[in-house]
Formats: C-alpha cells, sequence, structure tokens
C-alpha cells in the first residue's frame, strides 16, 4: 500500500509541473496573457484534470511514435528490399525481415544505447535530493514507468504493421528482453574502471555495426532465418526467463545511491549546464589564434557583421551536423549501389530487381520525403546555438528586441540556415542520380526531378519553419532547458503532418502529374508561410522573443 502510495505521489507531482508548464506557456500568448488569471495556478483540481489529460497524450503520443519507428525503420526497409528483390508481396520474407531487422536495431543496439538509469531529469532532482526518495525505489519505479507503457505500444505497432498476434508478442517479448538485459549490461559496465572513456567509442561501434547488419545482410540476401526459432515455445520461455534475472539483477544488485549521487545534479548548477548543452557549448580554446586575430568581416557593418562573425566563431556547430547528414547519405547511396552494380557484373540483377529500384525511386521515396526532410533538417539544435551562444547575452538591451533589428536578424540568420540544409538536400538529390544509374534506372531520371525539386524546397521550409517557432516561443530559459510546452507542441504537430503525409502519399502512385502538383503546392506553401513568418516575427516577436 505504502508503494502505491508514493507512485500516486510521483504521479501527482508529474501533473502539477506540466499543469504549471502549460499554463505559464499560456498566459505567454499575446490573446490569452490578459484572460488567464494568476489564481488559476492556485486551482489544484484544474491541475490534475490537465495532467491527467497530459498522460493521456503521452501514452497516445508514444503509440504513436512506436508505430513511426516500427514504420520507418522496419516496414519500409522490408518492403523496399522486397521490392529491389523483384518480389510484389511475401508475408513469410516480410516477417523474416522484420524479426531480423528488429534484432539488430532494438534489441541489440536498442538495449545498450536506451539507457534509463543514467539520464537525468528534473523529476530526479526533486524526488530523490528534495523529497528524499529512496533512490534504489525512484529508479525501479522510473525504468518500470518507461517499460511498461514502451512495452504496450510496441505491441500494439507490431500489430499495425501486420505481425500478426503471435509476432506482436515476439517483438514485445524481445523488446521487454533487450530493455532489462541492457541496463542490467550497462549498470555492470559502470561498474568497471575507465569505461567512461570507451563509452563513445563502443557506442559508435554499435550503431554502425548495428545499422549495417541490420540493412545491409538483407539487401544481399543473407538475412537471418529467426521466425522459425522464435516461435518455439521453448526459446520465448528462455529469452522470458532471462529478461526475468535481468531485472532481479537490477533490483537488487547496484548501489543506487551511488548512483544519484554521480549523476543528480541541482537543477540551475552551473555544473549541469555544462553537462546539459554539450551541443552547442564553444570554448575558447577551440579557436585558432589566426581566428581570435584576423578579423575577415571589417568592411561589414552592423548586425550583417555581427551575425557574419557569429557564424564564422560557431561554423562546428553547423557544420557537423551537416557533415553527418552527408556521411550517412553516402552510405545509405553507396553501399545499395554497390550491391547493385555487383549483381549486374554478375548476371544476377534482372529486370525486376531494376523495376523495383525504379518503384522505390519513383514511389517510396516521394512518399517519404516530407518525413525525410524533417528528420534531415536541423533546427532545434541551431536555435540552441542561437541563443546560449549569442541572444543569452543580447536580449538583455532593449534595442536588440525592437521590430527592425529583429526582422534583420531573422532574414540574416534563416539565409545560412537555409545554407546549412540546403547542402544536404543537395547530396540526396545526387545519391538519388548515383543509386539510378548503378541500377539501370539511369534513363528514368527526369522522372525523379519533380521531387528533388521538392526536397530542396522542403529543405528551405522546415529552415524557416524552426526559426519562425524559435522568435515566437524562445523556449530556452539560462538554465539550459526547453520550457516551452507550445513550441514542443508545435514541433510534435509538425512531426505528426509529416508522419500523416508519408501515410497519405503511400497510398497514391506518384505519377509524373502528381509530382509536379504536390511540388508545386509544396512551392506555395512555402513561398506563403515565409512571408508570413516575416511579418508575424515583426509583428509578435518584440514581445515573445525575450529571456525567460
Amino acid at each position: 500500500m505504502e508503494k502505491l502510495k508514493k507512485i500516486f505521489n510521483f504521479q501527482i507531482i508529474e501533473f502539477i509541473t506540466w499543469a504549471n508548464q502549460f499554463l505559464d506557456e499560456l498566459k505567454r500568448l499575446p490573446i490569452l496573457k490578459k484572460v488567464i488569471p494568476d489564481s488559476v495556478y492556485g486551482l489544484t483540481t484544474l491541475k490534475y484534470i490537465v495532467g491527467i489529460f497530459a498522460v493521456i497524450g503521452r501514452l497516445l503520443w508514444n503509440f504513436a511514435k512506436k508505430a513511426i519507428y516500427f514504420l520507418i525503420f522496419m516496414v519500409v526497409p522490408a518492403f523496399i528490399i522486397m521490392e529491389t528483390r523483384g518480389i510484389e508481396w511475401d508475408a513469410a520474407l516480410y516477417k523474416r525481415l522484420i524479426y531480423h531487422m528488429f534484432l539488430f536495431m532494438n534489441v541489440i543496439l536498442g538495449g545498450i544505447l536506451n539507457e534509463i538509469v543514467f539520464v537525468q531529469d528534473d523529476k530526479d532532482y526533486i524526488m530523490v535530493k528534495l523529497m528524499r526518495t529512496n533512490a534504489s525505489y525512484y529508479y525501479r519505479y522510473k525504468m518500470f514507468a518507461t517499460w511498461v507503457p514502451n512495452i504496450i505500444a510496441m505491441f500494439v505497432a507490431a500489430l499495425v504493421c501486420q505481425m500478426g498476434i503471435l509476432g506482436a508478442f515476439i517483438i514485445t517479448l524481445l523488446y521487454a528482453f533487450s530493455r532489462t538485459v541492457g541496463q542490467s549490461f550497462v549498470l555492470r559496465l559502470d561498474k568497471l574502471k575507465g569505461m567512461d572513456n570507451i563509452k563513445v567509442g563502443l557506442n559508435v561501434f554499435l550503431v554502425i555495426g548495428g545499422v549495417v547488419l541490420a540493412y545491409v545482410l538483407p539487401a544481399i540476401r543473407h538475412e537471418l532465418v529467426l521466425d522459425g526459432i522464435l516461435k518455439n515455445p521453448l526459446v520465448l520461455v528462455i529469452i522470458a526467463f532471462l529478461a526475468c534475472l535481468a531485472l532481479i539483477d537490477i533490483s537488487d544488485n547496484y548501489d543506487y545511491s551511488y548512483i544519484a549521487q554521480k549523476t543528480i545534479k541541482p537543477i540551475g548548477n552551473e555544473e549541469d549546464d555544462e553537462i546539459k548543452l554539450p551541443v552547442v557549448k564553444v570554448e575558447e580554446k577551440q579557436f585558432t589564434k589566426e581566428e581570435l586575430t584576423v578579423d575577415k568581416y571589417a568592411n561589414y557593418k552592423g548586425y550583417d557583421y555581427l551575425n557574419r562573425k557569429f557564424f564564422e566563431r560557431h561554423k562546428g556547430l553547423f557544420r557537423h551536423p551537416m557533415i553527418i547528414k552527408l556521411v550517412a547519405i553516402a552510405l545509405v547511396t553507396i553501399i545499395p549501389s554497390i550491391i547493385f552494380m555487383y549483381w549486374a557484373l554478375t548476371g544476377d540483377l534482372t529486370d525486376k530487381m531494376t523495376n523495383g529500384a525504379h518503384n522505390v525511386l519513383s514511389n517510396v521515396i516521394p512518399s517519404a520525403l516530407v518525413f525525410i526532410m524533417y528528420m534531415m533538417t536541423n533546427g532545434a539544435s541551431n536555435n540552441m546555438s542561437f541563443f546560449y551562444n549569442c541572444d543569452i547575452c543580447m536580449l538583455k538591451y532593449g534595442f536588440y528586441r525592437e521590430p527592425g533589428t529583429i526582422v534583420k536578424n531573422f532574414v540574416l540568420r534563416l539565409k545560412k540556415t537555409i545554407w546549412y540544409n540546403i547542402i544536404p538536400a543537395g547530396a540526396l538529390c545526387l545519391g538519388i542520380v548515383i543509386f539510378a544509374l548503378a541500377s539501370g534506372n539511369i534513363f528514368k531520371v527526369y522522372m525523379y526531378i519533380p521531387f528533388m525539386i521538392c526536397a530542396l524546397v522542403l529543405s528551405v521550409f522546415y529552415s524557416v519553419f524552426y526559426l519562425f517557432l524559435y522568435y515566437m516561443c524562445q523556449p530556452f530559459v539560462e538554465q539550459g532547458k526547453v520550457t516551452g510546452v507550445l513550441y514542443n507542441l508545435l514541433n510534435s504537430v509538425i512531426y505528426i503532418i509529416a508522419y500523416m503525409n508519408f501515410s497519405i502519399m503511400m497510398d497514391i502512385k506518384c505519377s509524373m502529374p502528381v509530382m509536379y502538383t504536390y511540388t508545386g503546392v509544396v512551392i506555395a506553401i512555402t513561398v506563403v508561410f515565409s512571408v508570413l513568418a516575416v511579418l508575424l516575427v515583426r509583428k509578435f516577436a518584440p514581445k515573445t522573443f525575450r529571456l525567460k
């Protein structure tokens, strides 16, 4: 009974915290600022109601994320592999591919990388440090509260993606096994001396190895035949037994008080800020002597000079994500191209395979293009870089919040942001041409031109959207956190829209007229939204773009 009471108290704290953040965000909106009184913060019942809806929303969002994950990383690659093999549909092959990819991407890779205990948030500090909750009990609760909704969501996602009841059960059991065994493995690694120094290298090795084994082996027809093994009741019992052993190990064999002492830092602590901002934090020692002494932009003035210096000094924060995307696009292009060239040299390349590759290029990729470009656009980290390396100081001055100044900075930053986002989009287009050449579809490249143009335009749209969101919501606080509920909500909305577009387009044959029309609509939306963004930023940003 006492444990249930503690769990209930945990949920109440979450309800009230989320409700306070949500009400605070609503009160910042110009329309509702004068409508919502300060006394609303004292309405505890209202906070409970808001919190309950928040929990329900999070559960539904969790289901959606798992379905999207399953669709993007399992179902779509399975269909692409079947298409390139010249197979329209094979239920047995489909399940075999899903099990193979799930093993490497989720059981091995996800099980080790998705650790919970060492990931800190404000609730850890509140519950363990302020409320003196037993660390061992709290961390067990945290793992339970994270895993159970995810396990349920994974079962539903597998059902939706046509794995059947038995297949969904196997997927769910593997997921539970991977999370418990993976967390136990990570905790045991933490006990070894020097593990902190090699953890990054281990993670990189796991990511590269997991992705290659998950997708390259099936592409060259060497996927593991796991469906027969996994349907064996004895194997399922062994997997469940090992998961239970790992759960017992997690519950009884670790000093969570020591882990809490090592990982949990006070909210607002300067040392904690350093931990939370590794992506955007820039130290003076990172600059060369020439960069600190030679002024290449001495002829520029005002905010043009400021922004040029900003991008020069912090170019690594913008170039590194771009380079990572370019490398990823190169790998995704080169590996399948080599496979097709190998088939061509050995005489194994058939017309069905060539047509299957064409179907991928003319239907699958265009259908997923809005979602692909959403994932490729570097927006959130750019905004964080702007804030913590420039605006956090400049917003203290009134002249920096004047409408003309805000619009000028918005336009100058937008130009550079578009540049960094449009290069990967151009690389994607080049990758499409290279793959078309390797797969024997080079004379059909003209059919891919509309959605290649669409990719470039979408990179512009998302650049505008993210920067617009930053100026209209300004979600960051000095302690290194994102507190803007509206900012997160709008990010989620665009994520859902991108996914819905994917689902709708998958049901439509992407013919040339359809793609030209679709590209025209995307161009029109981008132009209109860009103009509206500048106008809205000029009108509302002087009130919303400020320090919190």
